[in-house]
């Protein structure tokens, strides 16, 4: 059985089925901006703060980019914002088995808070990191030490669970153990390219393997 004092999530694509709402959205968004929008393109960038998504697309026009993009994500999550299946009764069975829990994400903290609350899984984590928490994004190491550090934990006490590239590079980059998670942002194939600890199907999956079972 594999023991760690804290398990730390990313938010979209790993806990809240939110990657078809966030690329609905920026296509929205582009069309009305006349902007060329490559979905597989954009895809890839799902993970980094919506700031820098902004400059990266629209460049001068990056804050009426974020506007038009918060207002149109807003609606859509409230009316469709969903946690993929099993996600609260694995955050429960990982709460019962005494690890502490965390969320590190690059999303403001508002809509990380309103995703949070409009699921109702708000209580079940011991810190929070934001896009506003930190200077420096994911793939950069700092939000999940910022998390360690709230947490009083070493980086070889925690593991941390994501959908993206960034994901897994900022847990390395910090030194935490990472595994990953099929259905969001990016394939299992490749995130097996920088994940040899194990890409999951399901929730159900990830608490076997938690139990000493197969890492896939």
């Amino acid at each position: 059985m594999m023991t760690y004092k804290a398990i730390l999530f990313d938010l979209d694509g790993t806990l809240l089925d939110s990657v078809q709402i966030i690329l609905e959205a920026a296509g929205e968004v582009c069309d009305a901006m006349g902007l060329d929008f490559d979905e597989a393109d954009f895809r890839k960038s799902i993970g980094i703060p919506l700031r820098v998504q902004a400059l990266r697309w629209a460049g001068s026009r990056a804050e009426e980019f974020r506007d038009r993009y918060r207002a149109i994500y807003r609606e859509l999550q409230e009316e469709r914002a969903v946690l993929f299946p099993g996600t609260a009764e694995m955050l429960a069975e990982i709460k019962a088995r005494g690890s502490l829990t965390g969320v590190v994400t690059s999303k403001s903290t508002r809509s990380t808070l309103r995703a949070l609350e409009h699921t109702g899984i708000l209580a079940f984590f011991d810190t929070i990191v934001t896009a506003d928490d930190v200077v420096h994004h994911k793939p950069h190491p700092d939000p999940i030490l910022k998390a360690l550090e709230s947490l009083g934990l070493r980086s070889d006490e925690a593991l941390y669970i994501g959908d993206s590239m960034f994901d897994v590079e900022a847990a390395q980059a910090a030194g935490v153990e990472v595994v990953g998670v099929s259905w969001g942002a990016r394939s299992r194939e490749d995130l097996l390219l920088q994940c040899p600890n194990g890409v999951f199907d399901t929730w159900a999956g990830f608490l076997s393997w938690l139990d000493g079972g197969p890492s896939h």
